[in-house]
C-alpha cells in the first residue's frame, strides 16, 4: 500500500488577510501548541490509511516533522506536529477545532476534516528548492473524492522545487525520502485537464459564478495597486466586496478579455497572479476558469502603425504572451483558436455548456484595426463541430466573448482611418448562436454593463439572444466610460432562471450599496 511509504506531508496555505503564521507562533509561544485546520478543496477528503498512519508517527516520542508551504510568498517552513485530529467513522465529516482556546480566533469557530496540533513553526527554510529535493511525491487516490489522484505523473518522482509543487494546485502532497532510483525532470505547467473541451458535464458543488471584465493590469492603466500586501490590490478589494455581498461560493470564474493594456509578460504575470490568488482563497480548480482574450492582449505590432506598412508579426507572435498566460493560469493546454467549452451540471440538475469565443483573430498594431473584432468562419466551425457532441441534450449555452455583438457606443466619431469600436462578422456570430441554441451571450470591452434581447425564426419557431455587456472591473477612471465605476457580476443558476447581478466595486475601498446597480433573469430555454 501507497500510504505505507509516507514520511511526511507538506500543507499548503495562503495568506489572504491575516498574517497566518504569525497569529500561530504567537499561540504557541503563549500555549505550547496550536491547532492548525485543514482548508480542502472540494475535490479532496480525507485519505484515511494515509492519516492513520501520520497521526501514530506524530504520537510517537519523535513526533512528525512536516511542512508548510507559503502558496504567496513561496517560503517553506517546518513544524512538529504532536497529534492529527479527523473522523476516521465517517471520512470527509468536518469537525470543530478540539480546542477554540489555542486555535487562531478568525476560524476557531469553522469546521474542517482535518486538524494539526502544533507545537513549533520554524522560520523560513534557506534554500528551501534544495531542501525540498530530498523527498519523493507519493500519488494517494484516496485523498480525492474521486478516488483517482489527476496527479499520477507525479508518483515516486523527486520534488523539483516549490513551484512545481505549486502548480499542481494541491492541498496536501504526501512524501516519502528520496531514493537514487526516483526519477527527478521537472514537469512544468502540469495540465491534469483534458484541454479546452470538456468531454463529459462534471458536477459543479455549487450554482454560483463569478464574472469580471476588462482586468487591465499594467503601470498606468490598472486602478488597483499591485503592491505585495496593498490592500488596495483588485484582489483585496474584490474579496472584501464579495464577503459584504456574502457571494463567497462559487465553482467558476469567468473574465471576458483585456488582462493587460499592452499584453506585456510581465502585465500577464500580474493577471496570473490575480487570477491565482482567486483560485486559491475559493477553491476553484484552474481548468474551471473561463477565459477569453481581448483586444489588448494581443501585440500585433512593436511600433507604431502607418497605414502603407507591411504586417510584420504573425497572428502566432502577437498572441505568444496570452497563449503562455492562459496555459499557466488554467494549467490546460490551449488550442489554435485559443477558445474553450466547459460543461457542467447545477445543483439543480441544469446542463451548462459555457462557450468561450476569441473574437480577436484580426488585429494588427496598437492604433490600425484596434478595438476591431473578428471570428473567422473557421473558428465556427471547430465550435459547431464539437456542440454536436450534445446537440440532442437540454442543455443551456451560454457564449463568452471580448467584443460587443451589438452597437452600445450611443455614437462614434467619424474619422480618417478610423478605429471603429466594432465586430466586424456580429451576424455570423449571431446566425451562430441562433443555429446552436446559445441562448446567452457575455462580453465586455466597452467599459459599460449593456443589456439587449435579440428575437429571430428559427426553423418553424423563434429563438432568443440575452446579450450582456459588463463594465470594466480594473480600468482606471479615465478609461472608463462616463458615469460608471469598476463593475463585477454574479451568475446563479435558479431552478427555471439564471440571475446575473451586477455590482461596482471601488478601488479607494469606499462603501457602497450592497444592492446590485442592475439585474437580469433568463429562463431557460428562452
Amino acid at each position: 500500500m501507497i500510504s505505507d511509504k509516507i514520511k511526511t506531508i507538506t500543507l499548503r496555505f495562503r495568506d489572504l488577510s491575516k498574517d497566518t503564521i504569525a497569529l500561530h507562533k504567537a499561540i504557541i509561544d503563549k500555549k505550547g501548541f496550536v491547532w492548525w485546520g485543514w482548508w480542502a478543496k472540494a475535490e479532496e477528503t480525507v485519505a484515511n490509511n494515509a492519516f492513520v498512519k501520520l497521526k501514530t508517527i506524530s504520537n510517537s516520542e519523535n513526533k512528525l516533522e512536516l511542512f508548510l508551504l507559503d502558496s504567496g510568498k513561496t517560503e517553506l517552513r517546518k513544524a512538529i506536529c504532536s497529534d492529527i485530529v479527523f473522523d476516521d467513522t465517517e471520512i470527509g465529516t468536518t469537525i470543530k477545532s478540539p480546542e477554540t482556546r489555542t486555535t487562531p480566533s478568525y476560524y476557531s469557530k469553522n469546521k474542517y476534516m482535518i486538524w494539526f496540533k502544533l507545537e513549533s513553526i520554524s522560520e523560513p527554510i534557506e534554500n528551501a528548492n534544495e531542501f525540498i529535493r530530498d523527498y519523493t511525491y507519493l500519488c494517494i487516490d484516496e485523498h480525492f473524492v474521486s478516488e483517482n489522484s489527476p496527479f499520477s505523473v507525479f508518483n515516486n518522482k523527486r520534488v523539483f522545487n516549490l513551484r512545481e509543487m505549486l502548480e499542481q494546485q494541491c492541498t496536501i502532497w504526501y512524501l516519502r525520502n528520496a531514493e537514487e532510483s526516483d526519477t527527478s525532470q521537472q514537469i512544468v505547467s502540469y495540465a491534469p485537464g483534458s484541454g479546452p473541451f470538456d468531454g463529459v458535464f462534471s458536477i459543479a458543488r455549487d450554482n454560483k459564478i463569478l464574472w469580471l471584465s476588462d482586468l487591465h493590469f499594467s503601470e498606468s492603466h490598472h486602478a488597483f495597486k499591485n503592491t505585495v500586501g496593498s490592500s488596495n490590490s483588485l484582489f483585496n478589494r474584490l474579496k472584501d466586496r464579495l464577503d459584504r455581498i456574502k457571494f463567497n461560493k462559487f465553482s467558476r470564474i469567468i473574465v471576458s478579455g483585456d488582462f493587460t493594456f499592452k499584453s506585456s509578460a510581465s502585465e500577464f504575470s500580474q493577471a496570473h497572479k490575480f487570477l491565482y490568488d482567486m483560485s486559491s482563497a475559493y477553491s476553484i480548480p484552474p481548468s474551471s476558469l473561463i477565459l477569453c482574450p481581448g483586444n489588448h492582449d494581443m501585440e500585433y505590432s512593436k511600433e507604431e502603425y502607418k497605414d502603407d506598412d507591411e504586417v510584420v508579426l504573425t497572428y502566432n507572435e502577437a498572441k505568444a504572451n496570452y497563449i503562455d498566460f492562459y496555459e499557466k493560469t488554467r494549467q490546460t493546454r490551449s488550442n489554435e483558436f485559443n477558445n474553450s467549452i466547459q460543461r457542467f451540471i447545477s445543483v439543480n440538475g441544469q446542463l451548462i455548456e459555457i462557450i468561450s469565443l476569441n473574437t480577436c483573430i484580426l488585429q494588427q498594431d496598437r492604433q490600425h484595426f484596434r478595438g476591431m473584432g473578428y471570428v473567422g468562419i473557421n473558428q465556427l466551425d471547430v465550435i459547431k463541430k464539437e456542440l454536436k457532441n450534445t446537440q440532442r441534450m437540454n442543455t443551456t449555452r451560454i457564449l463568452v466573448m471580448h467584443h460587443h455583438l451589438l452597437p452600445v457606443a450611443f455614437s462614434e466619431k467619424p474619422q480618417i482611418n478610423p478605429m471603429y469600436s466594432m465586430l466586424l462578422d456580429s451576424e455570423s456570430i449571431i446566425q451562430f448562436c441562433i443555429s446552436n441554441n446559445i441562448t446567452i451571450v457575455l462580453h465586455g470591452h466597452t467599459h459599460q454593463n449593456y443589456y439587449s434581447e435579440i428575437l429571430r425564426p428559427f426553423e418553424k419557431t423563434k429563438r432568443k439572444i440575452a446579450i450582456i455587456g459588463l463594465g470594466s472591473t480594473g480600468a482606471i477612471r479615465d478609461d472608463l466610460t462616463d458615469g460608471y465605476n469598476n463593475q463585477f457580476a454574479t451568475l446563479i443558476f435558479e431552478s427555471k432562471r439564471i440571475c446575473i447581478k451586477v455590482y461596482e466595486i471601488m478601488s479607494n475601498g469606499n462603501n457602497l450599496d450592497d444592492k446590485p446597480i442592475t439585474e437580469y433573469t433568463i429562463e431557460y430555454g428562452e
